[in-house]
């Protein structure tokens, strides 16, 4: 009998290790075992995102998340997906729910306010990346995404403040 723990194991670290070529032949074979299983889809949404292939990436995650829909993991790299897909009210949605799971996570945070800069939401914007920086003000993308978001709002003197 197939030990399918046993290979999502040694899937995960051929992934970790780089080898994606063969964590992904696992991945498959674990899905062609039981394809009900979440881990196999979410790490090849992941393996898709560090390849770029977006629009792949958010089709293993959107079929994960069916199974696991308050998965935080999933929901942020979801979340990156379909901003990096060019979606990014869909995106929104997703870090929203991430701080729906997690209130004021940083990341969700910070994330959150990229994607409403995308949208031209500036004020919304701009709130997100202050409350980002509440909880961590050394997070230099937030400071630098603030000040471009006050920018666009034509509060110039204010983005230059910091």
């Amino acid at each position: 009998m197939v030990d399918l723990k046993k290979i999502a194991e040694q899937a995960i670290a051929l992934h970790q290790q780089g080898n994606l070529a063969e964590a992904e032949r696992l991945y498959f074979q674990l899905l062609e075992a039981d394809p009900a299983l979440f881990g196999p889809r979410y790490y090849l949404g992941v393996m898709r995102l560090q390849q770029g292939r977006n629009a792949e990436a958010c089709g293993y995650f959107g079929e994960a998340l069916r199974v696991y829909p308050n998965d935080l993991g999933l929901v942020m790299n979801y979340g990156m997906a379909l901003r990096a897909s060019g979606r990014p009210q869909e995106a929104l949605e997703m870090f929203e729910r991430a701080l729906a799971i997690q209130p004021d996570l940083p990341e969700a945070l910070y994330n959150r306010g990229v994607a409403l800069s995308d949208l031209g939401r500036f004020e919304m914007a701009v709130d997100a990346y202050e409350r980002t920086l509440v909880r961590q003000p050394e997070m230099i993308a937030a400071l630098l995404n603030r000040a471009a978001a006050l920018a666009a709002l034509g509060r110039v003197d204010d983005a230059l403040a910091g």
